[in-house]
């Protein structure tokens, strides 16, 4: 197909946006984040196209024509190039659109190349589908209904990028991401493929693949470390013996941490620091690229001691914050009246969670309540309480929003993390409230709280008349596994993850990796040992982190706890006569009320 759109010839005019390409050695991924922020900063320069106020969609609509023609993948680029609804007049393109489009393709070609296969026959060939639906998307005629065409090609791409063959071939570090964090995600992946946990496998006992894949995995690891400089010494310290992942996710984190001196000291100065601390940092960066974080020969002993007492200081302690760390402040247990904690959040992720959980609750008046109810009745059962290997009151709460925006029907509430419009409205400056990158996942959710309040008294937001009573009941039912058609027969317990921003709703755990337990080594004495720190008995997807179980502290008796209580609530209910909803909701009210001589909370 030759058409002048999407190629150099649509930016005569436009200058600016003609430098904008893709560097050597830059993904994609990190190409897109940085032609945006080169996109906000020229938007002043930017004349619209459509006659819209620069910065309005019509200047973003302009830029995606920039984007394209920046690729370097060759390939890549021309695949992109056939796609007929890239082309439709009546469909405005923005620069979202366009990388649906890229991504999607780049993950297709990622498939057709990679070394290495799902570890499942089936998951195999859900893949080879999902590569065949999607080449039936892009290349298809022009397609009739473009909003049922949007949401197909969508979760088609999203489904390719949750392959785990295709993920570990586009790992990478997000921006602020931990080196842990960052090793965490690829052990998920390796498990996956592997169907265990590989990294805790003596070598003599790992098969060929097993190998194969451990090795492609440290591959993708070093290369998608996201400072170049940082990577350079990590390749040069992998390639001196054999390392294990873990090692050489040890050595990555001090690379980091040496990386931030050098950028505080190019920032405020030698006034910043003495001659001494930058011995001190020099002498420890030394002693570890030469016999790694392990070492215990004395030189190496005291330059590390001598870095951790820098670590240490008030005023350089910022730079170095403590892994895996939310700085908890516990209230008092006793005398008190209440039990509480506040945490200060490293990461801006907790705040948009926040804020993601209050647009849900403006949206219907019946959603606090069942919130509320939900929670104490939790207590009541004694299962609320992951240090006790059950559930926390977040993952209940998750619980009632799912059931809401997928199982009940209509559905109660809207979805405000999908990629399109969540309902339809008339007013055409209804728009996402936030979409934006933060902390390396993308953010978006769909009106601010004016909105809301606004859709919900026009009575947009839901066709669902049911009372708090009836929706909890159908709930239970629900959770219970009863194989109701109405409620999609029920949660797969032990086969699904469950999810509030994906459609419908969940994933198989293996589709994620969320098959086996992960462990930690932690160091304790001479020898250390492993903790498990992340299990998938019952699997509950964060809506923003959407790699983090939500659930990951239920063990197999608190599992067996919380199913137990729902079957005996949904079996106390059916057996009292209930005369109409609203005797039915003082029921529930009574079945979450304290135990005598307990204490509420």
């Amino acid at each position: 197909m030759t058409h002048y759109l999407w190629t150099s010839q649509t930016l005569n005019g436009y200058d600016d946006l003609k430098p904008l390409a893709q560097r050597p050695g830059e993904s994609i991924w990190r190409y897109r984040e940085r032609f945006q922020r080169d996109i906000a900063a020229r938007m002043p320069q930017l004349a619209s196209t459509d006659g819209t106020e620069v910065g309005q969609p019509g200047s973003w609509r302009l830029a995606a024509h920039a984007f394209l023609p920046g690729l370097l993948d060759a390939d890549l680029k021309s695949r992109v190039r056939v796609h007929k609804a890239l082309y439709i007049s009546q469909r405005a393109v923005s620069f979202d659109d366009l990388w649906v489009h890229v991504e999607g393709e780049a993950y297709a070609q990622v498939f057709q190349t990679r070394e290495i296969r799902e570890f499942s026959a089936t998951v195999e060939g859900q893949g080879m589908s999902l590569v065949r639906r999607w080449y039936q998307l892009t290349r298809q005629d022009i397609p009739t209904d473009l909003h049922a065409f949007d949401m197909g090609l969508r979760r088609t791409k999203r489904l390719l990028g949750d392959l785990a063959s295709v993920r570990l071939v586009v790992l990478r570090q997000s921006p602020r991401e931990s080196p842990f964090v960052y090793r965490m995600r690829c052990v998920q992946i390796l498990t996956a493929l592997c169907g265990r946990d590989p990294t805790h496998v003596s070598p003599s006992q790992l098969s060929d693949r097993e190998r194969q894949v451990l090795q492609t995995a440290m591959k993708r690891y070093i290369d998608g470390i996201s400072d170049d400089l940082v990577k350079a010494h990590v390749i040069q310290f992998a390639g001196s013996s054999l390392y294990s992942l873990l090692d050489v996710q040890a050595q990555h984190a001090v690379e980091e941490s040496i990386a931030k001196w050098t950028a505080y000291v190019a920032q405020y100065g030698r006034g910043s620091h003495s001659p001494l601390d930058a011995r001190v940092v020099d002498q420890y960066a030394a002693a570890i690229r030469q016999h790694g974080t392990k070492a215990t020969n004395a030189d190496s002993d005291l330059a590390t001691q001598a870095f951790k007492k820098l670590q240490a200081r008030p005023e350089f302690a910022s730079l170095w914050p403590a892994e895996g760390q939310g700085g908890r402040i516990n209230f008092p247990s006793t005398g008190v009246g209440i039990l509480c904690d506040i945490t200060f959040p490293r990461h801006t992720l907790a705040l948009f969670n926040s804020q993601l959980l209050r647009r849900y609750k403006l949206c219907d008046p019946r959603v606090h309540p069942m919130i509320i109810f939900l929670k104490l009745w939790a207590k009541r059962g004694d299962i609320c309480c992951p240090y006790q290997g059950t559930l926390g009151s977040y993952g209940y709460v998750l619980m009632i929003l799912h059931f809401l925006i997928h199982v009940a029907e209509p559905a109660v509430l809207p979805n405000l993390q999908q990629e399109s419009l969540p309902c339809p409205v008339d007013d055409g400056s209804f728009g996402p409230d936030v979409d934006e990158t933060v902390d390396g996942q993308h953010v978006r959710i769909w009106f601010g709280d004016q909105q809301i309040e606004e859709l919900a008294r026009q009575g947009a937001l839901t066709r669902n008349r049911q009372s708090v009573g009836e929706l909890l009941l159908d709930f239970f039912r629900y959770f219970s596994w009863q194989n109701l058609p109405n409620l999609r027969g029920g949660f797969r317990w032990t086969e699904d993850v469950l999810s509030i921003h994906r459609s419908p709703g969940t994933v198989p755990k293996f589709s994620k990796g969320w098959t086996a337990a992960t462990s930690t080594f932690v160091e304790d004495g001479p020898h250390g040992s492993y903790e498990v720190r992340n299990r998938y008995i019952l699997a509950i997807e964060d809506p923003l982190e959407t790699e983090h179980n939500v659930a990951r502290t239920v063990t197999y008796p608190g599992y067996t706890r919380i199913r137990r209580r729902f079957q005996e609530t949904l079996s106390t209910i059916l057996q009292v006569p209930v005369a109409g909803p609203a005797s039915l909701q003082q029921l529930l009210v009574e079945l979450a009320k304290p135990a005598a001589g307990g204490a509420g909370h």
